[in-house]
């Protein structure tokens, strides 16, 4: 086991993750909003264009 890997770098490690995890997980769910809305526009024109195709 390498000397530096102790009991307080893996909580510093741990603390770091979680903070990290707390302060995105606002844009993570703007993103997801975002994602989705474009989605359902992406299905939206899919489906215009595919009524507008010629058969």
């Amino acid at each position: 086991m390498p000397q530096w890997l102790n009991k307080q770098t893996v909580g510093w490690a741990a603390g770091t993750a979680v903070t990290l995890a707390l302060l995105l997980y606002p844009a993570s769910l703007v993103t997801l909003g975002i994602g989705a809305a474009l989605g359902y526009r992406g299905r939206a024109w899919l489906e215009k264009t595919e009524r507008s195709a010629p058969s």
